[in-house]
């Protein structure tokens, strides 16, 4: 169920922490071990203080059938509740993947995408106005 929770109160106590959310040119893949896992030109890059850029697939261009819940979950206070996801053909690995089903207003931009670990998963714009490259 998605829901929208009002503000994040992160950004309350942390004012100079910064999330922007902004639509790629390009068309992005995510590969495990060759398997193709999403493959989208709707992606949301996602850059938040502190940390790389992440990027965000629409749902409906996730191999969802590859994957599974796991018992994770996590909450941000700029983001909002996250839940976890593993490979169907490994429900013992490592969670891959997570999406935030319930998230603060300033992010309601990525409700309905998943996001995949860069450094676990193979992340690649196959196409671009501009460039080329990969998640790192």
């Amino acid at each position: 169920m998605t829901e929208i929770q009002g503000p994040a109160p992160g950004f309350h106590r942390h004012p100079n922490h910064h999330i922007s959310i902004h639509a790629s040119d390009g068309e992005w893949r995510a590969l495990q071990g060759g398997i193709v896992l999403a493959e989208s030109d709707r992606v949301r890059i996602f850059e938040e203080t502190g940390y790389g850029a992440v990027v965000y697939f629409p749902l409906d261009d996730v191999r969802t059938e590859a994957l599974m819940p796991s018992d994770s979950a996590t909450a941000c206070p700029f983001k909002g509740r996250a839940e976890y996801f593993r490979l169907a053909a490994d429900p013992d690995g490592p969670d891959l993947a997570w999406t935030y089903p319930s998230t603060y207003d300033e992010v309601v931009d990525i409700q309905g995408f998943v996001a995949f670990y860069a450094d676990r998963i193979s992340i690649q714009e196959i196409s671009s106005l501009d460039n080329h490259g990969e998640i790192n």
